[in-house]
């Protein structure tokens, strides 16, 4: 009995270790193909050189100093690749001259990316770049980042977040085809210190009122949109934003050209609702069907304390494919009685902390089979004090079940809080 109990003991243990040493395995590397064409991103078990001609480890930056940079043409980012958080971007594409095409870069998070300086650096040839899901909110340093991209026409870095960037040195020097470079309300260029020669060479560049280029400015002074402050070179862009209503009673999250005439329109990434001095006045909240085209990557505290909000319509247009955090998402939404989650998709979500938290009106919660929790590993306090939550099947709310554990469609053999949704379908 003893020795068996002793092996039982030992396989937990080593099953344990093996677990260990795999998740510390997983890391952010770079493979070149075998013909030295293309350049792919993974992140995963970084494999030995095989059918590659060679593997290099993300941080140590080996492809940038590969010896034929001229017959890199593509570069992918695998799907994998969303789970790496590089801390820096810069230098990436130095100097590869001839890489015309970049497949999946919304994979690429740059959530914590601190440096982006040279990233695109003389790449010549390319063409498109692909900017709408970089995350700069942490990024200092944005110097020569597409100096010398010949061939660009457009660029839209409407959700470019810069209050933080220092320096946008030659950022687009040389960009000598750029016609349209499309900004939106979190361009914030007044603590940039270093902005000389920032559009230089920028001949074909007019800003969204017409105004043309001039080679009399060509440092941040014109880097803005033109007409929302005065003149510049830029054209406004769309985005998403949550609008209050002038009553204070919806907020309403669209996706498009967000008005700059208002002090009740607040930019997503910025997330200015959630500081409203007094949020229960806000009794409805809509999803307009055109914020379909946002793909969030976090609902943290987006209705946390709206103690007077009864109504949530429009849910099916919150794409929540990339969201990993909805922590403290609907905490104290008091005056709910229900909520249908039918559309939720959430193969990436990863923190579910309070995100119903003090519902203590909440009597249904719909999902469909979207609905994922399997990655998430933070659920504390998940339901608590959701004393009138109930699932599906009568499965009443338990204090001692608070987590995800029940975050889950109530069934026979498997209780949960959860009720399955009516969900559309093809005949």
């Amino acid at each position: 009995m003893k020795n068996k109990l002793f092996n039982i003991i030992a396989a937990l243990i080593l099953s344990l270790s093996v677990s260990i040493v795999n998740a510390q395995t997983k890391e952010g590397y770079v493979e070149l193909s075998s013909d030295g064409t293309t350049l792919t991103f993974k992140y995963g078990e970084m494999p030995s050189s095989g059918s590659f001609a060679e593997v290099y480890n993300l941080g140590g930056g080996g492809w940038l100093t590969t010896a034929n940079k001229s017959s890199v043409t593509k570069v992918v980012f695998d799907e994998s690749f969303k789970d790496a958080r590089p801390p820096h971007c810069s230098y990436w594409f130095h100097d590869f001259s001839y890489i015309t095409t970049i497949i999946g870069i919304e994979n690429l998070r740059t959530s914590e990316a601190t440096d982006l300086s040279f990233m695109f650096y003389n790449c010549y040839a390319l063409e498109n770049l692909d900017m709408t899901h970089f995350q700069t909110g942490q990024v200092t340093n944005m110097s020569y980042m597409f100096a010398n991209c010949r061939k660009l026409t457009s660029l839209d870095l409407s959700l470019f977040y810069t209050s933080k960037v220092t320096t946008m040195e030659k950022m687009f020097y040389g960009c000598s085809s750029l016609k349209s470079i499309k900004g939106g309300s979190l361009w914030i260029t007044d603590d940039v210190e270093n902005s000389s020669n920032m559009l230089y060479g920028c001949s074909e560049l007019i800003g969204g009122e017409g105004t043309p280029f001039s080679p009399d400015y060509i440092d941040k002074t014109y880097a803005r949109i033109d007409g929302k402050n005065g003149t510049g070179y830029f054209t406004v862009g769309s985005e998403p934003y949550a609008e209050l209503s002038s009553d204070g009673t919806t907020l309403t999250f669209q996706y498009g050209v967000m008005p700059y005439n208002s002090n009740k329109v607040y930019a997503l990434e910025s997330g200015k609702w959630l500081e409203l001095d007094n949020k229960s006045p806000i009794t409805n909240v809509v999803f307009d069907k055109s914020f379909s085209a946002a793909v969030p990557l976090s609902c943290s505290w987006w209705f946390s304390n709206f103690t007077g909000l009864t109504t949530i319509t429009g849910l099916e247009y919150l794409n929540t494919s990339e969201v990993t955090n909805m922590q403290y998402m609907f905490l104290s939404c008091r005056s709910l009685t229900s909520l249908d989650l039918t559309h939720f998709y959430t193969p990436n979500l990863t923190d579910t902390r309070s995100m119903f938290s003090g519902c203590y009106n909440l009597n249904t919660i719909k999902v469909g089979c979207g609905w994922n929790v399997d990655m998430v590993t933070a659920s504390d306090n998940m339901f608590a004090d959701c004393d009138r939550l109930a699932g599906g099947n009568g499965t009443s709310y338990s204090s001692a079940n608070t987590d995800k554990t029940y975050a889950r469609v109530d069934a026979s053999g498997t209780p949960g809080y959860l009720t399955a949704g009516i969900e559309p379908y093809v005949v």
